[in-house]
């Protein structure tokens, strides 16, 4: 890792004073009780049908309802779904109004039903195999219902080794793409599938598909393979002689014009530097790393797009006064000087902290894994973010009541309310609902000095009208 620079360090600090003032102030509720044990975790959230369904790798739920992998929210209670599964369920989608399942499972819990493809067919009472559906699948990662048709990572046993290629099917028919993955001996496995620009991305761990040298993302135009030139490089060699590569690209997500692609990547190069970011984006042309302050071991699993900021799934990016592993759901703000603001997530009473899933319920984020607290709650493995917060509910981009200038930051900021409109006070918060300043308005022209502000998101909300509010942000 190299030195940081003094502007990087005084960053770094900064960073660390927001996020200790950020974890005292948590938004983050419960999911009924979560997950029975801490060992176990979510890996997959999607809903379906008014519910919630939540897949991964856990036996109990909900205070001893025993489900095997696969469970149902119906915003009271969690239900069991069938008799579940004998491995992880990875992925969850939802193709012609059905519901699949899919991981690295081989049959029901039961074991009555043979689920050899590794993916499965919920029809209300019991999962079904889907015919067709090659049983030489060792595992599939992750699944993306595109032009009326169902993708999935296929990670296919050749004799010995493990060819993947992404296959899609039509309801009737499986259909592979043309040329499979390779990476060195059997470090070669495909992630994630997501589009950019209307075409199909795959990420992962692989240097080339179809002779074409590509490493960790892939883009399939409808014809051909593309490789996008993501610069990363290096293999590493493991303890017993086997060649692997470095890095992982696990989500992908469009946004603002940008294909962002979240991991861990490796021996990534920018300018004479060569770095291990987290975050990259690629504008069609170029691609740009967004590293947390230092180079961390720590992954993006998955990322969604809330109220118009990008919410990432990570395992963690600080230690926390504790020393636990904190992260959590992380908020990526391109306007902010310092784009990262975090949560903290903690599972202390055991090993490894995973933050794996998170999609929009009801218009909120709900965010799975294994964790036991988010913030100062227990929320045991899926956790849902309440009102009043920069991932929500108060959020929005202009108001008609008031106005704020500049914005972005620096000093200060000025407050104008229109004229003959009754004076209130505001809430100046930070961006996970902690009160910083509360402003009362003796007149229509306010202006606040914020001299003593961190870089970083902030919210002025009206405290007589809580839905009217304005995102603010300071550069220094």
């Amino acid at each position: 890792m190299k030195n940081l620079s003094s502007c990087s360090l005084t960053l770094f600090i900064s960073f660390l004073l927001l996020f200790s003032s950020i974890t005292q102030a948590q938004n983050w509720f419960p999911v009924g009780s979560g997950l029975d044990n801490n060992n176990n975790k979510i890996k997959a959230l999607i809903e379906f049908n008014g519910k919630i369904i939540a897949g991964g790798d856990f036996f109990t739920i909900g205070g001893g309802n025993i489900v095997y992998r696969i469970a149902q929210w119906d915003g009271n209670t969690w239900q069991a779904m069938g008799a579940g599964f004998d491995n992880e369920v990875r992925a969850l989608a939802v193709f012609n109004n059905e519901l699949y399942a899919a991981g690295t499972f081989s049959s029901s819990s039961d074991q009555n039903t043979a689920l050899d493809a590794r993916i499965a067919k919920w029809n209300g009472t019991v999962w079904e195999p889907v015919a067709g559906a090659d049983i030489n699948n060792t595992g599939i990662n992750d699944m993306l219902v595109w032009n009326n048709k169902l993708y999935i990572t296929n990670n296919k046993w050749n004799g010995p080794t493990i060819k993947p290629v992404v296959t899609y099917y039509d309801g009737n028919t499986w259909t592979d793409l043309p040329g499979y993955f390779k990476g060195p001996e059997n470090y070669c496995y495909l992630n994630k599938l997501d589009t950019f620009q209307n075409q199909l991305v795959v990420g992962g761990v692989f240097d080339s598909v179809a002779n074409l040298q590509s490493q960790r993302i892939a883009i399939w135009n409808n014809t051909n393979w593309v490789g996008l030139g993501l610069p990363v490089r290096g293999r590493q060699v493991f303890s017993n002689g086997i060649t692997g590569l470095k890095g992982t690209c696990k989500s992908i997500i469009e946004y603002h014009g940008k294909l962002y692609a979240g991991g861990l990547f490796a021996d990534y190069i920018q300018g004479n530097d060569t770095i291990n970011p987290n975050l990259v984006s690629f504008d069609g042309s170029n691609w740009t790393a967004h590293p947390w302050d230092i180079n961390t071991g720590n992954s993006i699993n998955d990322m969604l797009i809330h109220n118009d900021s990008l919410i990432l799934a990570a395992d963690g990016a600080f230690y926390n006064p504790n020393m636990f592993l904190t992260g959590g759901c992380i908020v990526f703000d391109t306007a902010s000087t310092f784009p990262f603001i975090g949560t903290n997530f903690t599972n202390p009473n055991s090993p490894g902290l995973e933050v794996s899933a998170c999609i929009r319920f009801n218009d909120k984020v709900h965010v799975g894994g294994k964790f036991s607290h988010a913030g100062t709650n227990q929320v045991n493995g899926i956790a849902r973010m309440g009102a009043g917060n920069a991932l929500g509910e108060n959020k929005i981009s202009a108001n008609k009541n008031f106005n704020v200038a500049p914005n972005p930051f620096n000093d200060h900021i000025q407050i104008n309310t229109n004229k003959g409109e009754h004076l209130s006070s505001f809430n100046l918060t930070d961006a996970i609902g902690k009160t910083i300043k509360v402003i009362v308005m003796n007149e229509n022209n306010v202006t606040v000095q914020c001299q003593d502000l961190l870089p970083g998101m902030y919210f002025l909300i009206n405290s007589d009208s809580p839905d009217k509010s304005i995102k603010l942000v300071k550069n220094r």
